[in-house]
């Protein structure tokens, strides 16, 4: 599992983001960024980390898919 250190700056660098508009929204402003960010932006140790957490999703979607009791009515 890998482990975040704190930043010598003290800001948040795992994602440089930037508002397109203060006044636009979180929809919005979530929407600029995933259309505008590119896989090299972003920290490699959040990538990492969001690899695990597609992995441990991807483990438990299979499991509810398989033994959860509301599948059947699903």
């Amino acid at each position: 599992m890998t482990e975040f250190a704190d930043s010598p700056s003290g800001k948040d660098e795992v994602f440089p983001i930037e508002t397109p508009d203060p006044n636009c929204g979180i929809t919005k402003t979530l929407a600029h960024f995933v259309a505008t960010t590119k896989l090299t932006d972003i920290n490699p140790t959040a990538v990492s980390r969001l690899k695990d957490f597609l992995l441990d999703f991807v483990g438990v979607a299979a499991w509810a898919g398989r033994f959860a009791e509301s599948i059947p009515a699903v």
